[in-house]
């Protein structure tokens, strides 16, 4: 089976969480013994740089790369200046670059390619006039249905409608999370599974010590989520014993920088290996409270075998929440009572971080079985 992927989002760098699910989910695809092909659509004036090499590296002969153009941007800064604040979000084709349907079709045609799979709702434009004999696949990665008036963020949002009639030119909708799939089935008439998302396993022997290891992004989620730890677990914690620390890495460092200084908090900045700030501490957190989505951070954290108090929040949709080894904490004395726990008593501990591993080894057969009935390998149940 060949596989066109289709995506603005780069699979390198994978900092970002959902650079990671997007290289993850195309690394799957050749574990799975599919031959995968790779188009990237480069938006030039996006702040966040792609690694172009790395990715003609890493893809080979299966890289193809469509860059936007300037009729583009001049066409979607009216869409975000204007048109989105006229109807509240973005239409159904307003970021579709001139083009790129026609690269697509250029693609498949030569290719011969069994599936087109579409990362995100805003380049469903692609899908239509394709070959019939196409299975045509769209990995949602999140709900961007009113996001705007949700979250404050404009990235990609849209009306209910919109996104509905956009996901619907694909066959079958692969959605990162339980609650997400459950609403899209509600709005969909083509089938909607949840797909979540692979993680590799990299587990790493205990490191000791009281440090805590958050990896996260600069969005204003999880800088209003780990502000408000900062503020009012991290002293309470340190009070309890001074030793522990919070080492924080990723884009995030950059906000977190500029605010109140914490005592207690390490920021290391951009992490290229995660396993390198992983190593610092057995106990990761996860204290973001809101946004949608699946928390990519908390489960590359258990893949790394560390044990994983976070907020309630950070549960939503996932896979199998019930047997999820993820201590719930909301108020400083959850967090304090799990960590004394976690802390206290080692062979604890080491049951919590290799049942975290174990979690995510079920999940990503989970996910494997998933993707085979999406692409049409097995029937979808």
């Amino acid at each position: 089976m060949r596989i066109l992927v289709v995506s603005d989002v780069p699979t390198h760098p994978a900092r970002a969480g959902n650079s990671a699910c997007v290289l993850a989910t195309s690394d799957l695809l050749r574990r799975m013994g599919l031959k995968a092909e790779f188009l990237f659509v480069e938006v030039p004036w996006d702040r966040e740089r792609p690694d172009i090499e790395a990715m003609r590296l890493w893809w080979g002969d299966g890289f193809h790369l469509f860059r936007e153009g300037f009729l583009d941007r001049l066409v979607q800064n009216f869409h975000h200046k204007i048109a989105f604040r006229l109807r509240g979000g973005y239409s159904i084709d307003a970021l579709l670059p001139m083009g790129l349907r026609r690269r697509v079709y250029k693609l498949v045609a030569r290719g011969r390619f069994d599936v087109v799979l579409l990362h995100y709702w805003h380049l469903s434009g692609i899908l239509r006039g394709l070959p019939r004999d196409i299975r045509k696949v769209v990995y949602s990665h999140d709900v961007f249905a009113d996001r705007f008036s949700r979250t404050g963020s404009t990235w990609l949002s849209t009306d209910r409608a919109t996104e509905a009639s956009a996901l619907g030119r694909a066959q079958v909708v692969m959605a990162i999370q339980e609650t997400e799939a459950a609403d899209l089935r509600r709005r969909l008439s083509v089938p909607v599974v949840a797909a979540f998302c692979p993680f590799p396993i990299r587990p790493l022997p205990l490191a000791g010590g009281r440090s805590l290891v958050c990896l996260a992004g600069g969005n204003p989620a999880n800088v209003e989520g780990l502000s408000e730890f900062c503020r009012n677990v991290l002293p309470a914690l340190r009070r309890w014993d001074p030793r522990i620390e919070l080492v924080l890495g990723g884009g995030i460092c950059v906000p977190m920088s500029t605010g109140p200084t914490f005592e207690g908090l390490v920021l290391v900045g951009e992490v290229n290996d995660p396993a390198a700030l992983y190593s610092r501490g057995d106990v990761a957190v996860n204290p973001v409270s809101t946004g949608s989505g699946l928390k990519i951070k908390t489960f590359e954290a258990m893949a790394h075998a560390r044990a994983v108090v976070g907020h309630p929040h950070s549960l939503e949709g996932i896979y199998r929440r019930e047997s999820a080894p993820v201590f719930s904490a909301h108020r400083p004395e959850e967090y304090l009572g799990h960590l004394n726990l976690l802390f206290s008593e080692p062979s604890i501990l080491a049951v919590a971080c290799a049942a975290s591993a174990s979690y995510v080894v079920e999940l990503n057969r989970h996910v494997e079985r998933v993707f085979g009935e999406a692409l049409g390998i097995a029937s979808l149940s």
